[in-house]
């Protein structure tokens, strides 16, 4: 009798067992990792996830379990090369990719688990074109706005991801360099970052008429990481102190058309990233020592109003909010990942990695 209980509880834990494992893998879709034959998955069941990057593989934590225990962190390889730059659409990313025929835009849908390359040197209309950068895809996610270049200029290009028809946004009206840019809120204008002959410049270029660009700013100096937010446009801007150069963040208020300084920092000093929360009332930024490597991250309101040192460990790198703006996420270097609430209470580590994670890319 003993002998057959035995041989019913492990009857009864192996099908425990095959029922865990059925729903571990029709529960997550699958995506190739080009560097191996076995799958990596990814949870798309409308969970909250972190996403990051380190080396060349993507990564992604399940933020719903971040109350119970340290997340596992799903490996999730999307791209081969320069990953910082992804888009998010509902369950889409759009991500550049360094191939054997060079670099390309690929689509990843992470429903079906396929991935198609949506622009390359092959793409009709792009065979001379030698670079592809800087995916961006539009708030209602029928746009792509992408960097490519040819001998040195480069191109904003407008991809219509329902019809595959593709725009040169700025070959008549701005011959340069294309830096950084960004959608408005709506979608009908771009923000963009640019160099030319004379100057680095910040413009604005509607969708919805055949107007020239309007300049919002020009410099001596690189501008880069613009960000249309709902109440302005962030970006950074370099400054020169005795032969040194720092950058500082800028908000531009197009109410005002007045750009206010939101960083006050100067050599060593430099912002070397910073995130927009939600809802639009506050921004995080990295406060890097160029001669030290100390890093450390700062609130303040998007007015510039209440700075606040979040982090004191020398340590702490790319915050990232959350999406009820409520928390940020960062990398504390050769620890993991930490969520921390926007009072700077509540510190949390979330994922454990000694290695070196390159950005937090989302959380979503």
């Amino acid at each position: 009798m003993r002998s057959f209980n035995t041989i019913l509880i492990a009857i009864y834990f192996m099908l425990l067992v095959a029922g865990a494992i059925f729903f571990y893998v029709y529960s997550y879709p699958k995506i190739s990792d080009p560097d191996s034959q076995n799958p990596v998955y990814v949870q798309t069941d409308g969970k909250q996830m972190i996403y990051f990057r380190a080396g060349k593989k993507i990564m992604s934590v399940n933020s719903s379990n971040l109350l119970d225990r340290i997340g596992d962190g799903n490996k999730l390889q999307i791209a081969i090369g320069d990953t910082q730059e992804l888009s998010f659409a509902n369950q889409t990313i759009f991500a550049v990719t360094d191939t054997e025929s060079g670099l390309e835009i690929k689509e990843f849908d992470l429903k079906t688990a396929l991935a198609q390359t949506l622009v390359s040197a092959k793409t009709a209309g792009f065979e001379n074109m030698d670079n592809f950068s800087s995916p961006k895809v539009s708030p209602d996610g029928t746009n792509l706005l992408f960097t490519a270049s040819h001998n040195g200029t480069d191109y904003l290009y407008l991809q219509n991801l329902r019809t595959n028809s593709f725009t040169n946004l700025t070959q008549a009206v701005f011959p340069g360099k294309i830096i950084s840019s960004s959608w408005s809120p709506d979608g009908k204008q771009i923000v963009f970052s640019g160099k030319t002959n004379t100057s680095y410049i910040l413009e604005t270029l509607s969708l919805t008429g055949k107007t020239d660009p309007t300049v919002l700013r020009q410099s001596d100096f690189t501008i880069d990481q613009t960000e249309w937010a709902k109440n302005g446009i962030y970006y950074l801007e370099e400054t020169k102190t005795e032969e040194k150069m720092a950058a500082n963040l800028y908000f531009y208020d197009l109410s005002t058309h007045i750009a206010k300084v939101i960083s006050v920092l100067s050599y060593p000093s430099t912002v070397a990233d910073y995130s927009i929360s939600a809802d639009g009332q506050s921004v995080a930024f990295s406060a890097n020592n160029q001669e030290t490597g100390e890093n450390d991250l700062i609130l303040s309101q998007s007015n510039g109003a209440n700075l606040l040192q979040i982090t004191e460990d020398h340590l702490s790198f790319s915050p990232v909010f959350s999406p009820d703006s409520m928390q940020l996420v960062f990398w504390r270097k050769g620890d993991g990942l930490f969520t921390i609430n926007t009072d700077s209470t509540g510190l949390k580590k979330v994922y454990n990695d000694s290695g070196q994670i390159d950005k937090i890319l989302a959380w979503r």
